[in-house]
């Protein structure tokens, strides 16, 4: 174990007195996997996503898995990769904002202008890490599969359809690379956490917000900036699920064939499909609501803007060991899954 880890997590892997519980069941051994899911009971990704495949492993394991969802506080976005690392939890999904680890090609998922299919993302997240492409750092557990979140757009007050009406705007961003965007084109990127963003927005601390339909709803943002830019992304957060490396090990035969059957392409597309339902049912609800209103954009003032940001992206480029061969495999694998959809 990292020396990183604290010794309150130390205490709590000992507690749980092994990273697999092995339960009689007869003729074979049940083995016991604790999933930290991040979401409540309740939740929408919890009951249609995170759910479903941890249903989907105990049925298709016939009785060798019981892999069993923990919502907070056994871990949360803030210590979701510790919680793993420390075999506190089995499983985990954690963002890769909130792993502390020292990240730089797993955020190319993060660059303004690539796309919104989560599908086609989470595909090709993962076979860049199929190829020995993401950071090593990411090797302290097993990976399992990867799922890219709503894209983030453009959301503002009024409707924004020229580089000129973001200029000056005060901008709340959601990460560095959205930051560097912002800045690109003309706005003031401002860094403001989740759950103060919406009392920002509402006192005109910030004038408009790079969020998504999922932020629009859950953190209400869509009831104060209803206008959306919808002819430019601004970039995806990654999720990893993430499996404790003692606790694969420790699994019998049984149990890793029922975790390597979804390991890989088939979690990444599973999951990033779901994000793709969760963005059209939202898109609806706030659109009924009278909380999305779609800005106009022809094709040249788009290229303005793609011409702006062209610098971030070379920037991260050169930045970021092989970033260019990261770029173009991460773009060629989107584009193969998304011109099939």
């Amino acid at each position: 174990m990292s020396k990183r880890y604290s010794t309150g997590l130390r205490g709590l892997a000992i507690a749980a007195l092994s990273s697999v519980a092995l339960f009689a069941t007869g003729a074979a051994a049940e083995q016991h996997l604790r999933l930290a899911t991040g979401q409540s009971s309740e939740s929408l990704l919890q009951k249609e996503a995170y759910g479903v495949w941890a249903e989907a492993l105990n049925t298709e394991s016939n009785g060798a898995l019981r892999v069993e969802s923990f919502p907070p506080p056994f871990a949360t976005a803030s210590n979701m990769w510790d919680r793993v690392t420390a075999g506190v939890a089995d499983m985990g999904i954690a963002s890769l904002n909130n792993t502390g680890l020292p990240l730089k090609a797993a955020f190319v998922a993060s660059l303004p202008g690539l796309g919104r299919n989560t599908e086609a993302a989470s595909v090709a997240m993962w076979k860049l890490y199929e190829k020995g492409l993401l950071d090593v750092a990411l090797d302290e557990v097993e990976v399992l599969g990867f799922q890219t979140a709503i894209a983030f757009t453009l959301n503002s007050k009024t409707p924004i359809t020229k580089l000129e009406d973001l200029k000056g705007l005060r901008v709340r961003v959601a990460d560095a690379n959205s930051a560097n965007a912002i800045a690109a084109l003309g706005g003031a990127p401002v860094s403001i956490a989740f759950n103060e963003a919406y009392q920002a927005i509402d006192r005109g601390v910030v004038d408009a917000a790079v969020g998504n339909v999922n932020t629009g709803v859950i953190y209400r943002f869509a009831e104060l900036l209803p206008h959306e830019q919808p002819a430019m992304a601004f970039g995806m957060t990654t999720f990893v699920f993430a499996m404790n490396k003692d606790a694969y090990a420790n699994l019998d035969d049984a149990g890793k064939a029922a975790i390597d059957a979804w390991r890989g392409e088939r979690l990444s597309r599973f999951m990033g499909a779901k994000q793709n339902d969760f963005r059209t049912s939202f898109e609806a609800r706030l659109t009924e609501a009278g909380q999305l209103i779609r800005a106009e954009m022809d094709e040249a003032e788009l290229a303005r803007w793609s011409v702006a940001i062209d610098p971030v992206v070379a920037q991260w480029i050169k930045d970021t060991p092989k970033g260019q061969e990261v770029y173009d495999t991460f773009l060629a694998e989107y584009n193969t899954i998304d011109g099939a959809n």
